[in-house]
């Protein structure tokens, strides 16, 4: 939903997890004022309101960045659980051999 200088939409938390929607949020900040809300069970309300005037494309595009970056987000989410007993197992080493 477009209205005046905002853009409105739902996002599942059965697919992205809350973390990743926060991480997101925070990146955006820049480029648009955020507003979270719980709606419903299983949903997050997601308002982005344009820091200066925006047209009906760059609404668009804003939606389809922050699309975009909560799946990037969630990926780096993935990605870093996976290969924590890695990491954990480096540092183990490093300090261990100093």
């Amino acid at each position: 939903m477009t209205k005046d200088n905002k853009i409105c939409f739902l996002v599942d938390t059965t697919i992205y997890p809350l973390s990743a929607i926060y991480t997101t949020a925070y990146i955006f900040l820049d480029k648009a004022y955020v507003y979270l809300d719980k709606s419903g069970a299983g949903h997050i309300s997601v308002e982005l309101r344009g820091k200066k005037v925006l047209s009906l494309e760059e609404k668009a595009s804003l939606s389809g960045e922050f699309h975009n970056e909560l799946l990037n987000s969630t990926l780096r989410e993935n990605i870093s659980k996976e290969n924590t007993k890695i990491r954990e197992y480096i540092v183990g080493q490093a300090l261990y051999s100093t």
